[in-house]
């Protein structure tokens, strides 16, 4: 079998390492700019959790934890990992009630996620404002790893594999039989064709519209978002887990010599941009969404304060999807989406790129449920389903 995967992001580059896994599977990787991870991969927080309020997010997290917390032994290529935990601030009612609901739900999957007190929330974020919130959800066994090593780290293991990866290479089109079903990809215009087999779509906030060249709509929306480097007022322990304020938005986690990484999301709609424009992968971020972010900061811990510095900044581009999940399915004959993953590409991509080879290889797949990854005829109705696949909540 001969497969073509589009994208030399994190989504991609896991994908042809799992289908290189396979016997007899030969991949060839295409990547539009002159370096793999060219888009939004480098510019990822770099956190792995099970706190999800949607069971096949839960299951595709704890089948990637499985690979990410044991990856620098197996593999002994080093990621930057550590396994510092998440904690969930609550601030609302609503809130209380549906952490708890879900983190029930989470235990019944397997996962170890547990519902506590602020007060012995600072016991792993000592300066948390417990005044502030009413729970927190804590994952001892969530993790930190560093989004470029472990790209740079899927590419090795790749091209160790035989896969050929190819840089600059824009796929342009994809090629149909009579059928309808997809036989290879046209480079740069015509430049070149690569015949396929099966042809992986992981091109990211490009995604939709490399589905529009097999006439499938697929509902994706690339959107903004940004994050900051930052000298704290107080200094943020190196073993402190990733905080994220359900309430306000912000988040914050330990990053490299006495700083931190912080960001959010403090608006209802990010803004909708076009992947092609500098401005969406820019290194400087909006002073309005700095001014908000310092002051939800402020409000979630002592941490931060007037003296709290912004050193860098940059924004990324989320590939969002109506119901928060993402798009992994054979949409036509011999084209499968790996798209859509709405901000946690990431963290589950040893997840998707295993159910990627599973469909292309098996027919099917088969590490967890995926009924809530796939559309209706490139429709996403999966907001209508009922529980377990509603809209993901944790944004």
């Amino acid at each position: 079998m001969e497969v073509v995967v589009i994208g030399g992001g994190i989504s991609g580059m896991a994908s042809a390492y799992y289908l290189s896994e396979r016997d007899g599977v030969e991949v060839t990787l295409c990547e539009q700019g002159e370096n793999i991870g060219s888009g939004s991969t480098p510019r990822a927080v770099g956190g792995m959790r099970s706190l999800y309020s949607t069971p096949v997010h839960v299951e595709m997290s704890l089948a990637s934890l499985e690979v990410w917390n044991g990856f620098e032994e197996e593999f002994g290529i080093e990621i930057d990992y550590k396994n510092n935990g998440y904690l969930f601030g609550v601030r609302s009612r609503t809130q209380y009630e549906t952490l708890r609901g879900d983190i029930a739900m989470q235990n019944q999957l397997g996962a170890v996620t547990e519902f506590i007190t602020p007060e012995e929330g600072t016991e792993h974020v000592p300066e948390l404002k417990t005044e502030n919130y009413m729970a927190m959800g804590w994952d001892p066994a969530a993790s930190m790893a560093d989004p470029h090593a472990c790209l740079q780290a899927f590419s090795q293991l790749a091209r160790e594999n035989g896969v050929q990866i190819l840089t600059d290479h824009q796929v342009t089109d994809v090629r149909q039989d009579g059928a309808g079903r997809a036989r290879g990809v046209e480079i740069n215009g015509g430049e070149r064709e690569i015949d396929a087999d099966y042809v992986v779509n992981a091109a990211g906030p490009w995604g939709h519209r490399v589905s529009a060249m097999v006439d499938v709509e697929v509902p994706i929306t690339p959107k903004k978002r940004m994050t900051a480097i930052m000298n704290p007022e107080k200094e943020v322990p190196d073993d402190a887990p990733l905080f994220i304020d359900l309430g306000t938005g912000a988040y914050f986690r330990p990053w490299d010599m006495d700083r931190i990484l912080a960001g959010g999301h403090f608006e209802d709609d990010d803004p909708t941009v076009d992947p092609d424009n500098p401005q969406s992968f820019q290194d400087t971020v909006d002073l309005e969404w700095a001014d908000m972010a310092m002051e939800a900061l402020m409000s979630s811990s002592d941490y931060f304060g007037l003296d709290t510095e912004i050193v860098r900044a940059w924004s990324g581009v989320y590939a969002i999807t109506p119901s928060n999940h993402p798009i992994i399915e054979e949409s036509v004959p011999g084209f499968v989406n790996n798209v859509g993953h709405s901000g946690r590409a990431f963290m589950h991509s040893p997840a998707s790129g295993e159910l990627v080879a599973e469909i292309a290889v098996d027919g099917e797949a088969s590490l967890v449920d995926t009924t809530a990854l796939r559309t209706d005829d490139g429709r996403d109705t999966r907001r209508q389903l009922p529980i377990p696949y509603t809209k993901d909540t944790y944004d």
